[in-house]
């Protein structure tokens, strides 16, 4: 039976697919009719969210009588201000007027959908450094607060509600309680004492059913807002979507044009000078002259100047101005680091200009290596012939840390080439076949081969054979050869010796041959022979001991010479 457990990927390719259609579409974020604030403290609105919320006729009638009962009462005061004017009038007028625009303020929002304080003029303020910079974060702190309006909005109607029914509870036992208190009260005479308490708890009763009327009114006002976002409220799963779409559609797509003009703009610049170079006859001087670096210098710093223009324009022409503030910030936030850098950028500066400790036309060694500095510049180009590949590109972090010094030109550049012979330091004979800055591989004989890191191969010891050698070697002849011991044996074996040499390994293999009289003794003379070979004869090195020998052995037996050996036994006495 087969699983139909869906795979891992296909919601990530549902929500890609979903944001690109999104984008594609164009979709913009809707206005919010409410501007939330924060919420007042309090519970107990749990009871009455779950009841139906009124409809749109039924909030606006009731905020009609409340606004008609508010008028009322303004009209009331008015005329008992005429009579005796006090301050306790005024500021009940005034506590009048306040809760009238209120909820006229609510009545044109249900009314038309748009909250009133959209239309309000904001009054100019005087410069303020504070104040500017408030004003270039204000675009990110408004994409914020969009992103959470309408989880803020439903708050504070959630807390309004619940402050209106608290409200609303107590009027309900205030006016419970003068309900009480008129029924204990008994009938009166006009004129007494208890008339003039009734009409006044008439009067109380009166003034807190209105103000009951108006804080139900404004909770059906409230709940009626709430149904309203809540009907509005989207998913997570929306709010991703339309987020990332509207990203898509307008900044990701102005920031992917500032940072491809960006890009352009650092490269082209680049470029130019590259095709400068090729024209500009100081650059074709080696070594370069102080203005041509002065010029290069300059024209580097002027890259990433180039390239900064080219990102804040496109976001200046596109009207992005969330993401050019924050360009504005990393900038200011860059520039106030740069205290930090700016030795380092002084020590690249006079590196460039060749007045540092590296210059050009010296040498540095550079892991282990000797490598001459061929041009200075973010990235150095270092030369060594004897390495394959020649030259070497090196970032110039790599390189303003060395010191350079000037070099002779017999200087060797490494103790081999490729193709050179080699004596390892315990006797084998080798053939380099790869030199690079990272290893040297040797072929020994029969063919195995032997790799080994550059900077180890220096510390080894190995013996270039490939520019001549030396191969020394003895000879004990009979004591009995005294007499041609010191001329006629020595001539001989030179000339003949040498003769042989050069019909077997060719004509100016053998660059010196010498035989001397090395030592005597009782019983034989030792005689060294040194030969001197030429590089070609590399490879034979560990043959042409054995060759001298077995040619030294057939000069003997053709002239007759005894080769020593172990000394004669000597005889006990009276043996």
């Amino acid at each position: 039976m087969k699983s139909t457990q869906r795979p891992f990927y296909l919601p990530l390719l549902i929500w890609i697919a979903s944001v690109l259609f999104s984008s594609l579409a164009g979709q913009l974020p809707e206005k919010k009719a409410i501007t939330p604030s924060p919420p007042p403290t309090g519970s107990g609105a749990s009871s009455k969210l779950t009841e139906e919320p009124p409809s749109t006729l039924d909030a606006l009638r009731s905020l009609t009588e409340s606004i008609n009962g508010i008028r009322a009462q303004i009209e009331k005061e008015n005329q008992l201000a005429k009579t005796a004017q006090t301050e306790e009038t005024k500021a009940a007028v005034a506590a009048l007027q306040k809760r009238l625009g209120s909820l006229q303020a609510d009545f044109d929002s249900i009314a038309t959908g748009i909250n009133s304080e959209e239309f309000k003029p904001r009054s100019p303020e005087a410069f303020d450094l504070k104040s500017q910079f408030d004003q270039l974060i204000q675009p990110l702190i408004q994409e914020i607060n969009a992103a959470t309006e309408q989880p803020r909005a439903i708050e504070k109607l959630r807390g309004d509600l619940s402050q209106l029914q608290r409200q609303e509870g107590l009027l309900v036992d205030a006016l419970s309680r003068l309900n009480a208190i008129r029924e204990q009260l008994p009938k009166a005479k006009e004129g007494t004492t208890d008339a003039k308490l009734r009409r006044s708890l008439d009067q109380t009763h009166e003034r807190w059913k209105r103000s009951l009327e108006e804080v139900t009114g404004r909770e059906k006002a409230i709940s009626y807002q709430l149904s309203e976002q809540l009907s509005r409220r989207k998913s997570i799963w929306d709010l991703l979507t339309h987020a990332a779409s509207t990203f898509f559609v307008a900044r990701g797509f102005h920031l992917m044009i500032a940072v491809l003009a960006m890009v352009l703009a650092f490269f082209g610049w680049r470029a130019m000078h590259r095709w400068f170079t090729r024209l500009s006859p100081w650059h074709r001087v080696s070594p370069k002259p102080f203005m041509a670096r002065l010029i290069d210098v300059i024209y580097h710093s002027m890259a990433l100047v180039i390239a900064i223009i080219a990102f804040v324009t496109v976001l200046y022409s596109t009207g992005d101005w969330l993401m050019l503030g924050l360009t504005i910030i990393a900038l200011l936030a860059v520039l106030l680091a740069a205290k930090t850098v700016a030795p380092k950028y002084y020590q690249q500066a006079r590196f460039l200009l060749n007045l540092g400790d590296v210059r050009e036309g010296e040498c540095v060694i550079m892991n282990g290596l000797r490598w001459e500095i061929k041009s200075l510049n973010m990235y150095c180009q270092l030369f060594n012939p004897a390495m394959n590949p020649h030259s070497l590109r090196v970032p110039i972090s790599q390189v303003i840390q060395l010191s350079s010094r000037a070099f002779a030109p017999h200087e060797p550049w490494f103790p081999c080439k490729e193709g050179d012979w080699m004596l390892s330091p315990d006797g084998r004979v080798t053939k380099a076949v790869c030199v690079s800055p990272d290893s040297v591989q040797l072929v020994e004989a029969g063919g195995s081969r032997r790799t080994i890191p550059t900077n180890q191969f220096l510390s080894q010891g190995y013996v270039n054979l490939s520019g001549g050698f030396r191969i020394t070697s003895t000879l004990k002849l009979s004591a009995v050869h005294l007499s041609e011991a010191t001329k006629e044996i020595p001539e001989f074996f030179v000339n003949s010796l040498e003769s042989s040499l050069l019909t077997e390994l060719g004509k100016d293999s053998v660059r010196d041959l010498t035989v001397e009289l090395k030592s005597t003794a009782m019983w034989f003379l030792e005689y060294e022979i040194t030969g001197d070979f030429d590089g070609s004869l590399a490879d034979r090195y560990a043959v042409l001991p054995r060759m001298i020998h077995r040619l030294c052995i057939n000069i003997c037996e053709t002239k007759g010479w005894q080769i020593s050996g172990a000394p004669p036994a000597i005889s006990p006495a009276g043996a």
